[in-house]
């Protein structure tokens, strides 16, 4: 793992995926100077999962593509069949390194890629996290700290999420919104302290496993982005574990 990397669960290809960044370079990506995009997919030949080996091959992949290459590596995306790594690079020609380490790879089947991206389109785009993907890292704490206090997390129960706005005005549209899209719409809220102090909660049913919560906070924010509104919190009863021996 990258210690000063984010990691979150998205999808790719309708397939549930762990995606890794470097959001440090958000602020300081070189344009100018490394303005072509490399990457490099990697598989098992015989289409099967991505075994120990074949992650002990890519960390080694990995390697060789620092020392070789001298690039920017901003990020990766895996899944259970495939293991993708995004660089950026000063010149078009060091594709030509890349193909090398890739058909060098005897035991992983490997793909690569270039394309020319001054602006980093793909850093900015597929990798780095809008206010959904930053929120399904708040989902993965908020879930631990249910499982930590007993909760069983699979029993389905009540969820309520709370979504705030920076006028009143907006909140009856965002509301009907988000009927239609298949949440209850539950009581308003009033903050005066806060910058959006207008708020409504939502209910629906769900368990607490972390993909459907992630599908609920990601669904709700969408919709709550187009009226300048932010999910500030989720909550839910707490359904304790039942015991083996009952």
């Amino acid at each position: 793992m990258h210690k000063d990397w984010f990691y979150y669960d998205w999808n790719m290809d309708g397939a549930p995926a762990e995606f890794a960044v470097d959001m440090e370079l958000s602020g300081a990506a070189p344009f100018g100077t490394h303005p072509v995009l490399l990457y490099i997919r990697c598989d098992m030949r015989n289409e099967c999962e991505l075994s120990r080996r074949a992650l002990r091959h890519i960390a080694s992949i990995e390697k060789k593509c620092m020392r070789q290459l001298d690039p920017y590596f901003v990020g990766f995306i895996r899944d259970a069949l495939r293991y993708g790594m995004f660089f950026y690079v000063s010149k078009r020609k060091q594709l030509q390194i890349l193909e090398e380490i890739a058909q060098k790879e005897r035991y992983l089947h490997c793909i690569t890629g270039c394309d020319v991206d001054p602006e980093w389109q793909t850093y900015f785009k597929l990798l780095y996290p809008d206010a959904a993907r930053l929120y399904t890292e708040t989902n993965r704490k908020q879930i631990e700290l249910y499982k930590k206090h007993g909760d069983g997390i699979t029993p389905a129960r009540r969820v309520t999420l709370s979504v705030f706005f920076p006028t009143e005005a907006l909140v009856p549209i965002f509301a009907e919104e988000a009927r239609l899209s298949g949440f209850a719409i539950g009581e308003s809220e009033f903050r005066p302290e806060y910058e959006d102090p207008h708020g409504v909660k939502l209910q629906c049913v769900s368990t607490l496993n972390k993909r459907e919560i992630d599908a609920l906070t990601t669904r709700a924010i969408r919709i709550a982005e187009k009226y300048e509104g932010h999910l500030e919190y989720w909550e839910s009863p707490l359904v304790p574990k039942k015991s083996p021996l009952r």
